[in-house]
């Protein structure tokens, strides 16, 4: 019975796929199979990607430095606490470079933490403040999982901006290394300052 049904069942199928083949033509058919096909592989590579350690690496990250806010707990720490910043969102980089294999993304992550640490850097804790709201994992995160998921909106977004991005990228690197000249060139002169009351 069981068998007679699943004879059934693939004739009907084969059926369905001829008089599918005779309606529309040989050309629409394999566009279908071959749509099929596609669509498996992009789910393969999700899964691929949403299994792997570098992405449930940047998942704890995201959780972690935005949400309970030890990105701005740390980014109180002149300097060294930018460094960490940088150090745990490698790992973005590290998925968007070699996992999803897109060089517009790449460049809209590597700018949302160069504007996290060019933030961080702004002097007298007013950087800091603004870098508990600037959120660059949770903003990181959203365009990984849009890459991932295909998700038509964000990738569009991301590609047409990407030579805005890399512009962008140049100008937060000089604003960034400006900013820590400054930063050691204030705490030299504060350091003399101090000293000078002691000769």
């Amino acid at each position: 019975m069981e068998q007679n049904f699943t004879q059934s069942s693939s004739r009907r199928k084969s059926n369905y796929q001829d008089q599918l083949t005779e309606d529309l033509g040989v050309d629409v058919t394999a566009a279908l199979a071959k749509e099929k096909q596609r669509k498996t592989r992009k789910n393969d590579r999700q899964l691929k990607i949403e299994k792997s350690k570098s992405y449930k690496l940047i998942k704890f990250t995201t959780k972690w430095m935005d949400r309970y806010f030890l990105d701005g707990i740390i980014g109180f720490i002149p300097i060294v606490g930018d460094a960490i910043t940088i150090l745990f969102s490698l790992p973005f980089l590290y998925v968007s470079l070699f996992r999803i294999k897109s060089i517009p993304l790449s460049m809209a992550i590597l700018f949302n933490i160069l504007a996290d640490v060019t933030l961080g850097l702004i002097p007298f804790f007013v950087g800091d403040i603004a870098d508990l709201f600037y959120r660059s994992y949770k903003k990181n995160f959203r365009l990984v999982t849009g890459f991932v998921e295909d998700d038509r909106a964000i990738i569009k977004k991301v590609n047409k901006q990407a030579v805005f991005l890399a512009i962008a990228v140049l100008v937060l690197s000089v604003v960034i290394y400006y900013l820590i000249v400054f930063i050691f060139s204030f705490f030299a002169s504060t350091y003399e300052w101090i000293w000078s009351f002691f000769n």
